[in-house]
């Protein structure tokens, strides 16, 4: 998981992650909302940007077997 308490691009490194594949997941606490932010392969960095303004969650789980 990664909180970003404003609106601004990060990189993750995924390689850490188990499995071939993360599933990542925007969740809005003020709203208590996912959004939907696709699958990834885990061999290399991502770039995520949150969907607004402010106060995001971002959560990566392994997706294997999708």
């Amino acid at each position: 998981m990664a909180y970003l308490p404003t609106a601004r691009q990060v990189c993750i490194d995924l390689t850490q992650m188990s499995g071939p594949v993360v599933k990542a997941t925007w969740f809005d606490p003020i709203r208590g909302t996912r959004t939907p932010a696709g699958y990834w392969p885990v061999d290399a960095e991502a770039p995520f940007s949150p969907p607004g303004a402010q106060d995001w969650l971002l959560i990566l789980e392994s997706a294997a077997g999708i």
